[in-house]
């Protein structure tokens, strides 16, 4: 099981190792100490063991891939890297990953009530401590990040078009791109493990 996990927490296969080695030890000590001799029986291999662990090997290279492409901002950085960024590097990413809301239109009854004890009613948050709930489109702007009459123009981190597009507020091509870069990404790191395992 620790290999399905490798990728969010690397340090698994150690701690694992420490634990089997502990329990080996225990184990030892158990048999020579309390228990009677074991009767040994020859046996041709691990038996079922084999194939269990065959197929876990399998998914844990599936389940890794996506981890990696689907956790991490690894794959969008290259795309924008590749695709969008004007001289090859990642200098303007994190706006290219910002997407716009008006604020004017929030349902009625959906805006936030309650300014955090301010006094005055929001007109703008800034991205940085604002929370979307995607399907709603709800923005909760926290205190000091406020810019008021200025904009009706909310950033949050999505991929999705803005409202003055054709069709607002959907997932814009970029996500699009996004995406199959990261089933790209799982297909290749898939068959590159697969080679590397019939290499060895």
């Amino acid at each position: 099981m620790v290999t399905l996990f490798v990728a969010s927490f690397p340090l698994a296969p150690l701690f694992a190792l420490l634990n089997n080695i502990i329990e080996i030890r225990l184990d030892a000590k158990k048999f020579v100490t309390e228990l009677r001799r074991p009767i040994a029986v020859r046996a041709k291999d691990i038996g079922i063991w084999y194939t269990l662990l065959r197929g876990l090997s399998k998914v844990a290279v599936i389940v890794n891939a996506f981890v990696i492409s689907f956790t991490s901002d690894f794959i969008p950085r290259l795309v924008y890297q590749y695709m969008y960024s004007p001289d090859g590097t990642l200098h303007g990413f994190v706006n290219h990953t910002l997407s716009y809301f008006n604020v004017s239109h929030f349902q009625p009854g959906t805006e936030p009530t309650e300014s955090m004890h301010l006094g005055y009613k929001v007109e703008v948050c800034r991205y940085l401590v604002c929370f979307a709930l995607k399907s709603l489109f709800l923005m909760w702007c926290m205190t000091g990040y406020y810019i008021h009459n200025v904009y009706n123009i909310h950033r949050y981190k999505d991929y999705r078009d803005p409202p003055w597009s054709d069709t607002p507020y959907e997932f814009s091509r970029q996500f699009w791109a996004i995406l199959a870069a990261r089933l790209a990404f799982v297909i290749v790191f898939q068959v590159s493990q697969n080679q590397n395992l019939i290499k060895y």
